[in-house]
């Protein structure tokens, strides 16, 4: 078993640890917080590429830690959509996935955050243009 030092108090804990078992923090929560943070700044700064790998490889332990109606898997694969069709060399296939994943985002985000969150609109208008994008991009194939 691999122990790591908890970030809040130091103790020992298993790697793969849900919690602190001395002053029960949440682990993950901080490392997978951290990752979607960075991701995000990539984004920022246009380095798509970086961001995209990243999202890829915390989507799966966002989505095994927390489930996959918990706002930290929905947040990462949001944002995750948005890379794939933030620029203008975005492939067909790139806004599909998008698509896909941004309608899947926003019928989960619905359901367990309500049609009266703040960002229930902004996952809507997301799911929009890339809706939009799709069309224009099947259009410009024919």
């Amino acid at each position: 078993m691999i122990l790591t030092p908890c970030a809040a108090c130091a103790a020992p804990l298993a790697h793969d640890a849900p919690h602190c078992v001395r002053c029960w923090v949440r682990y993950c929560d901080k490392t997978i917080r951290a990752a979607y943070n960075y991701a995000s700044s990539l984004k920022g700064l246009q380095r798509l590429e970086e961001a995209k790998t990243l999202l890829r490889k915390n989507i799966p332990v966002a989505r095994r830690i927390f489930g996959e109606s918990d706002a930290y898997t929905l947040r990462f694969r949001w944002l995750y959509a948005n890379c794939l069709c933030d620029y203008k060399n975005a492939t067909f296939d790139d806004v599909a996935e998008a698509v896909e994943t941004l309608e899947s985002v926003a019928k989960v985000w619905k359901r367990f955050m309500g049609e009266r969150h703040p960002e229930t609109a902004k996952v809507l208008n997301a799911l929009k243009e890339a809706r939009e994008m799709l069309r224009l991009r099947r259009e410009a194939s024919d």
